[in-house]
């Protein structure tokens, strides 16, 4: 992943109870810092409209990869 790819929830990560919400959000890598990426979404989240930020703390309770990529920037 790098800055300006559109990215979503992979199945592994939605399809876990609890997640389904967020299995049809699409949004844009906007800033990448070693282990933190914030994401803008393309409509409002249960966080508002402003980007959301998953850190290092966010991905090392996860075993797998939360994020795939949809379309590569160029």
């Amino acid at each position: 992943m790098k800055i300006g790819d559109l990215v979503r929830f992979t199945k592994r990560h939605s399809s876990q109870a609890g997640f389904d919400y967020c299995k049809e959000w699409l949004g844009t890598i906007l800033n990448m810092k070693d282990t933190s990426v914030e994401i803008q979404w393309f409509f409002q989240t249960d966080l508002g409209y402003g980007p959301s930020n998953y850190d290092e703390q966010w991905h090392a309770a996860l075993d797998y990869e939360p994020f795939e990529v949809v379309n590569e920037n160029r």
